[in-house]
């Protein structure tokens, strides 16, 4: 499996249908991703494009993005590793708990012992899903300030003319970053001819 995962392979003609409709599957460049595998992908391009373009906003949103999906990698793992322990011992999954950080040694215990272990584990899990609750109320907060300011299709390639008009005429083929560093010096323009 291969994803574009930069804006200097991504072309702009693969981008505009995923930044403006969520269509990641122009990222795809063989293979089958899951939709995390995609959605870390978006991420990593949609920061570098904020860089780019100096978006100071869409970073505070995906700052926020990659905070959720942190929180909710941890949750999985944390719920996957007591599952696993809450059927039998499974030293796999122990090991897994403590390269996440979460002390745990359950080897050896009595069942007693074990339980109330395993206990611990559980409340732990529940403090996670509030963080991860809480990062989802965020990204969610930004994210309905930040779609009042969306672009349509249609106005991303108003935009994109702009900047042909601009630099001169470029096949939609080239890639974002060219595209970005295009927006870039007229924008840059613009900024100057205004003082």
């Amino acid at each position: 499996m291969k994803l574009h995962t930069s804006c200097k392979t991504l072309t702009l003609e693969k981008f505009i249908p995923a930044t403006c409709n969520g269509d990641l599957s122009g990222l795809i460049i063989e293979g089958t991703p899951t939709p995390e595998e995609l959605n870390a992908a978006w991420v990593n391009i949609n920061m570098e494009w904020s860089e780019l373009t100096e978006n100071s906003n869409k970073n505070i949103y995906l700052s926020a993005l990659k905070e959720f999906y942190i929180e909710r990698a941890r949750y999985n793992a944390l719920l996957a590793g007591v599952q696993s322990l809450a059927i039998e011992y499974n030293e796999a999954a122990e090991k897994a708990l403590n390269d996440l950080g979460y002390t745990v040694n359950l080897r050896g215990l009595d069942p007693p012992e074990y339980i109330k272990h395993l206990d611990q584990l559980t409340k732990r899990l529940k403090g996670v899903q509030v963080a991860m609750a809480n990062a989802y109320v965020e990204l969610e907060r930004i994210s309905s300030k930040l779609s009042e300011t969306k672009m349509s299709e249609k106005e991303f390639m108003e935009y994109v003319a702009a900047v042909q008009k601009f630099s001169g005429h470029f096949p939609l083929s080239v890639t974002v970053w060219e595209f970005a560093a295009k927006s870039n010096l007229m924008e840059r323009s613009i900024g100057n001819g205004r003082r």
